[in-house]
């Protein structure tokens, strides 16, 4: 409640609402890298489904390529703008309303060769129930592909060392409020969530670096920037896992060995 009495709307109680008006704002306009995300699934005629897609560009490229593709979004808006630009170019993609967080409803004993989650970890208010509801839907040899923003990278840290008066910002501000993130992962943090829930990270895919005026010798040296993060993942502008389905972390063990050894977690 407000201070007046007024009863107050924010992202956590009017999610869906609020990611229904932000439809209206493109998410997915880096062509070339809805091209890199869709040659993650190497294989023919995959069962895919691709959570929080947004627009559906990502989904349209897999369907694209002869993938059997369903475009899940929380935001109607956003689903009914997938359906648009999917009949325009000509291809089919399933579309479901679907609150990941929730439960997983509507897609209730589907499995799928390979989920994508493309961006959308940093916006869901609980993660860990996003993730567990998510993993259900993995088949038990399928991948997820998950991408978000790394808050370690390079570019972060040069910002607190370079503008250290300007280190806090007025998020209340519409000018500087720039995205709607609940919170952001390092490599550590994200494998670690990720572990807790049964899902086991076999390989962190290169992305981009562009800190340090790399971004501005991209123009001339294209192949650049990725080919830093090939060397420095970690710091890489955004972290980029395929997972897979395992045991989620056995906490009774982790326990045990705390007492055993006299830890202090």
């Amino acid at each position: 409640m407000a201070k007046d009495g007024r009863q107050l709307r924010n992202l956590f109680s009017d999610y869906s609402a609020f990611y229904n008006d932000a439809s209206i704002i493109p998410q997915q306009s880096d062509e070339q890298e809805t091209l890199f995300f869709a040659a993650l699934v190497a294989t023919q005629k995959s069962k895919v489904i691709d959570i929080g897609c947004a627009e559906g560009k990502l989904a349209i490229e897999l369907s694209k390529r002869h993938h059997q593709v369903t475009a899940a979004d929380i935001s109607e808006a956003f689903l009914q703008e997938t359906r648009r630009n999917a009949e325009k170019s000509g291809v089919s993609v399933r579309t479901v309303l679907f609150d990941a967080e929730q439960e997983i409803g509507p897609l209730s004993g589907e499995l799928f060769d390979t989920i994508f989650l493309m961006d959308v970890v940093e916006h869901f208010r609980n993660p860990v129930a996003a993730l567990s509801n998510i993993r259900e839907l993995l088949s038990d040899d399928g991948q997820l592909i998950i991408h978000t923003p790394n808050c370690v990278s390079l570019g972060r840290i040069q910002h607190y060392f370079l503008n250290q008066k300007k280190a806090r910002l007025n998020y209340f501000d519409p000018s500087v409020l720039d995205d709607l993130h609940f919170q952001l992962y390092d490599q550590r943090s994200l494998e670690k969530t990720l572990n807790f829930v049964g899902l086991s990270v076999i390989k962190m895919v290169p992305t981009k670096f562009t800190s340090l005026g790399v971004g501005k010798i991209a123009k001339i040296l294209v192949s650049l920037p990725r080919a830093i993060a090939t060397i420095f993942p970690f710091l890489a502008d955004t972290l980029l896992f395929v997972c897979e389905k395992c045991d989620p972390i056995n906490i009774a063990q982790q326990i045990k060995y705390w007492q055993e050894h006299n830890i202090k977690p």
